[in-house]
């Protein structure tokens, strides 16, 4: 788009997609954690959400509502079944559409992979698991890593640090 074209989104649109509500949840946790190793993936999660929400904001009349429509209930699916075995091909069957295109329209919509979703939100549910108790094994197996060897590798390309320490300071 041309430089100042489409710079305002108004605000009843920011408070219909909840943009304001994510941007409170973000300072919160900023707040809070400072920069705490670990707390990236879940800044990360905040924004990604957030970005995701204005992405769909900016969009015109470029992307179908139909495609729209899709990359939710995509959304939708991955978060109900984010502990269950998911990949490409089996979200791609799910929507009975070729993986590629699955790929291209969440990327276009999102600005973010569905692979990298996935991670991102398994994460979060570990930390979350942990924080509740389970060992770091019982949370990466129960958070869908299958087990703690994928998730010491996802958790450390994310963030950088061990999950032992990431997560002893959150």
């Amino acid at each position: 788009r041309p430089l100042g074209v489409d710079n305002l989104i108004g605000g009843d649109a920011v408070q219909k997609r909840g943009i304001a509500e994510i941007i409170g949840r973000l300072e919160g946790y900023i707040r809070e954690q400072g920069g705490e190793a670990g707390s990236a993936v879940v800044i990360k999660s905040i924004l990604l959400e957030f970005l995701f929400n204005l992405n769909r904001l900016s969009k015109k009349s470029k992307s179908s509502s139909r495609q729209d429509g899709q990359v939710k209930d995509i959304i939708v699916y991955i978060n109900e079944n984010i502990t269950s075995e998911l990949n490409l091909d089996i979200i791609a069957d799910n929507f009975f559409m070729n993986k590629y295109h699955l790929c291209h329209i969440f990327k276009e919509q999102t600005g973010f992979t569905v692979n990298k979703y996935i991670t991102y939100k398994r994460i979060l549910l570990a930390r979350e698991l942990y924080a509740a108790g389970r060992t770091l094994t019982q949370a990466s197996v129960e958070a869908g890593f299958g087990n703690y060897s994928n998730f010491y590798k996802m958790y450390m390309k994310e963030t950088g640090v061990p999950p032992r320490e990431g997560m002893r300071q959150n």
